[in-house]
């Protein structure tokens, strides 16, 4: 089965991924058969192999136990971090690079963007 079209990218052309690291570019193919769950995608110099084309639930990279919005505790209730499924929203950026790791009933969480790095410990209030 051949590529069709493509948008984002030309075909039978040399592409380059950019310094970023990032290709964004969709290619388009024939219709499959309904019953078809994985495809292998060959190139020249390149290929992946199953591919997986059956519906997947997205797991969160957060534990469910700390997702969401936290707030100052010095009676401020002043927002400090939001905390959702793949990204964590901290000192009015978005962190998508996210190192998360539980110790001792603490949550540590190390966020990178270039060459900035934040870590955070969360460790979750018990109710009384």
């Amino acid at each position: 089965m051949f590529v069709t079209n493509a948008k984002g990218i030309e075909l039978n052309q040399k592409h380059w991924t950019p310094e970023s690291g990032l290709n964004t570019y969709t290619l388009y193919f024939p219709a499959l058969d309904k019953n078809t769950k994985t495809i292998d995608f060959l190139e020249e110099s390149w290929k992946i192999y199953d591919i997986n084309l059956s519906e997947n639930k997205k797991t969160s990279l957060i534990p469910e136990e700390i997702k969401g919005n936290w707030l100052k505790t010095n009676g401020s209730n002043e927002w400090l971090i939001s905390l959702l499924n793949d990204v964590v929203i901290y000192k009015n950026k978005v962190w998508k690079k996210i190192a998360i790791q539980r110790k001792r009933g603490k949550y540590e969480l190390i966020l990178h963007d270039n060459n900035q790095q934040e870590k955070i410990t969360i460790k979750k209030k018990t109710r009384l």
